[in-house]
């Protein structure tokens, strides 16, 4: 396909001309995230990210394996959907940031099936949804927002649930610093964990945290 630049009016409106360069550069940005993520804790085994830019698909990107056969190497790999990711990120003020929460989740969904990752869920998180919080992850967990968040998370899979809070965890602890190591730390001491094991980073970070403002 021609890039952008190279369409004519005459061919393709500019529109939507730059709806595909978007397209283009969002799908290129998330399949260098998901091998970033995927390649620092699985450094021995990294899966392949095929870019898709022909399928409509709902989805913008996802970790697929054999079920019936889950040591098929050919069919275990991820694919990002270019034409699913624009209808996800269209309106959305930080494209970068969102596209790191994919690459997270979709990482996540993969620890969950070759490490057997036990996952997080409601009960985990109950302990820290209090009325009146008083801990910075009380804080964090109480939030309206995080209520939304949970909300609508619960009514997906037990999978995608944790997927999901993991993703955000994850997002939270970067705080914002997005350069390669980061990420790369924040995937080994999260994103790659069980369950106990998230918990209890979580409780350390906030024990240092209260530490620091003594």
């Amino acid at each position: 396909m021609k890039s952008p630049e190279f369409i004519t009016h005459g061919t393709i409106s500019e529109k939507d001309a730059e709806k595909i360069k978007n397209e283009e550069l969002l799908s290129s940005e998330l399949q260098s995230k998901i091998k970033l993520i995927d390649e620092s804790i699985f450094p021995d085994k990294p899966l392949n990210v095929h870019l898709d830019k022909n399928t409509e698909s709902g989805a913008e990107a996802s970790h697929h394996f054999d079920e019936k056969d889950s040591d098929n190497d050919k069919e275990h790999f991820y694919t990002v959907w270019e034409k699913g990711i624009q209808n996800k990120l269209d309106g959305k003020d930080n494209s970068e940031k969102e596209v790191l929460r994919i690459a997270l989740r979709e990482v996540r969904h993969r620890v969950q099936h070759d490490l057997n990752a036990q996952m997080l869920n409601i009960n985990d998180l109950k302990q820290f949804m209090v009325e009146n919080p008083k801990t910075l992850l009380e804080v964090y967990f109480s939030s309206p927002d995080y209520k939304k968040f949970i909300d609508y998370a619960i009514n997906k899979s037990d999978n995608d649930f944790d997927a999901m809070v993991v993703e955000d965890i994850a997002m939270k602890l970067l705080k914002g610093n997005y350069s390669d190591e980061n990420i790369k730390k924040i995937a080994g001491d999260v994103v790659k964990r069980s369950a106990d094991v998230i918990l209890d980073y979580l409780r350390k970070m906030e024990e240092l945290k209260m530490e620091e403002l003594k």
